[in-house]
């Protein structure tokens, strides 16, 4: 943003006062995926280690929230010169432990995800370069996932009766 901030790096709105903003991130992934469980060091034959891994597509950019709309210069779209939207394709991967109970209670699985993007500005011109931007990005997103599961199924019975 540095087209619209002065030199102490702010933004002065229409007013001629400061403007009120704040610049966060946001984007998604849509993805499809594979995996399986290996069973090390588990209780029972549906815990252990899981693998997984997938290809998708991931998308995010800058949100600039201009509160009260006062400074025209990052309102609307304007606001898309700055944003730098990106998008492509994308590889994760997850490294964790699957667990599953007899007692359908204490279900969960926690583990490492990784996502590799490889993205390109989805702008026709980007401000503060002055210029489309034609570069080729690597995005790489990193972090613990957990997650605790209730299932909902009945359970076989564990004795037979044959008549």
């Amino acid at each position: 943003m540095s087209m619209v901030l002065n030199s102490q790096g702010y933004v002065i709105d229409g007013n001629g006062t400061l403007a009120l903003f704040t610049l966060y991130e946001r984007g998604y992934t849509l993805n499809f995926r594979a995996g399986k469980i290996l069973n090390v060091l588990s209780a029972n034959p549906n815990s252990g280690l899981m693998l997984m891994g997938g290809i998708g597509y991931l998308e995010h950019r800058f949100v600039i929230d201009n509160q009260h709309n006062t400074a025209p210069q990052i309102s609307g779209d304007y606001a898309r010169g700055y944003d730098r939207l990106t998008s492509g394709l994308n590889l994760n991967q997850f490294i964790g432990y699957f667990f599953m109970s007899d007692s359908k209670v204490l279900n969960f699985y926690g583990g490492l995800e990784f996502f590799e993007g490889f993205t390109k500005s989805r702008r026709d011109y980007v401000f503060d370069l002055q210029k489309k931007d034609t570069d080729s990005k690597l995005d790489f997103y990193f972090g613990l996932k957990v997650a605790w599961m209730i299932p909902i199924y009945s359970r076989a019975p564990k004795k037979y009766y044959y008549y």
